[in-house]
């Protein structure tokens, strides 16, 4: 029974750190947003989809919530000079108002 628990115990504790839950995902397809999963904000889709038809690529931006705040990671399609504009857009305070709320009432 103890080992059935202990393995259980580990199961959850490997889920938790290896499997990928950003709290959001957009994919980009030839300078169009193709797929969304999570929230994103209309201010936020507008400034991503200007940005990326100016300069078409493939490629995708997740975002993960951490203590700290929000980290936003690129796939390596993503040229460097459209990183820092699309980070310069992102709405942090809106992710970090949702997450200090859920401090609050925890």
């Amino acid at each position: 029974m103890t080992t059935v628990l202990f393995i259980a115990v580990v199961a959850i504790i490997f889920w938790l750190t290896v499997v990928d839950r950003p709290i959001l995902k957009v994919h980009i397809t030839k300078g169009h947003i193709d797929k969304v999963k999570g929230h994103i904000t209309p201010s936020f889709q507008h400034n991503l989809q200007e940005i990326i038809s100016k300069t078409p690529f493939d490629g995708q931006i997740k975002a993960y919530r951490q203590r700290t705040g929000i980290k936003i990671i690129f796939s390596s399609s993503v040229p460097k000079n459209v990183r820092q504009r699309i980070r310069n857009v992102f709405p942090f305070s809106s992710y970090n108002a949702n997450l200090s709320r859920k401090r609050q009432n925890s």
